[in-house]
């Protein structure tokens, strides 16, 4: 291996390929700067295929390994840019969701939104900071124009503060006792209400996925909705055997 002067020694004893690592490295990595070397001093020999792996992934460069007799060396240089001051977003306010901070009532919702989410967005959302190989996930709505409605951030306000509980809201020990043959005729109508909810509760579940992150708000108010429709196929279930006769056909 080369020489190479380095910046940042870390040093990992024991530790194994593991989120334990790789966390201790993602943070020598964000304080340190373009170009600096990372020395990883370990007690293992046999970690050099994962690091080359992690190193590949987040678009540095690996140098080598070096026998330090009882520790061994690796050496990293940082390639990709990923360190807080470097970021474009460090210090700005938030452009997008709407919250109950009076001070971030007025955005714009609709700035800086670009018509297509970037190809190499992967799972990040606007604001953050795409490393280089970061995975491609091909999200088939990537274009504003097929996702994008103004007010929906403030739709999923309103429905995060109609929240409700269908297990205490409900005073289920107050529900009237009737004559078995009406409430066998309810119990089928909330056969047929879970039923239908449950298509609810799928139809915006489909989307989801599809939906690229960088457009955040979106899947945001569409898991609003599925929680509202998770709770109507609870209330109705519960009802259905409130008196012990259930489901019908």
């Amino acid at each position: 291996m080369n020489n190479h002067n380095h910046c940042i020694s870390l040093f990992t004893g024991n530790l194994y390929p593991s989120k334990e690592l790789f966390l201790k490295l993602e943070n020598a990595f964000l304080t340190a700067n373009i170009n600096d070397i990372i020395e990883v001093v370990s007690l293992k020999e046999n970690i050099e295929i994962e690091l080359r792996g992690w190193t590949k992934l987040k678009g540095h460069l690996y140098l080598g390994r070096e026998n330090l007799g009882a520790q061994f060396s690796y050496k990293i240089q940082k390639i990709s840019k990923n360190n807080f001051e470097s970021s474009p977003s460090w210090g700005k306010e938030l452009k997008g969701i709407e919250t109950s901070n009076p001070k971030l009532k007025d955005l714009n919702l609709s700035h800086e939104i670009l018509a297509k989410a970037p190809n190499s967005n992967g799972l990040l959302t606007r604001g953050m900071i795409t490393q280089e190989g970061t995975p491609s996930y091909d999200f088939a709505l990537s274009h504003k124009e097929l996702v994008w409605s103004e007010p929906v951030s403030v739709l999923y306000e309103e429905g995060k503060n109609l929240q409700w509980n269908a297990t205490t809201d409900i005073a289920w020990n107050e529900i009237p006792k009737l004559n078995p043959i009406i409430e066998k005729a309810i119990c089928q109508i909330m056969t047929y209400l879970v039923e239908n909810e449950f298509s609810a509760l799928y139809i915006p579940g489909k989307f989801i996925s599809q939906i690229n992150p960088y457009y955040m708000e979106i899947p945001l108010f569409l898991s609003s909705l599925m929680n509202d429709e998770a709770r109507h196929i609870e209330v109705f279930t519960k009802r259905a055997h409130a008196f012990g006769a259930g489901f019908q056909y």
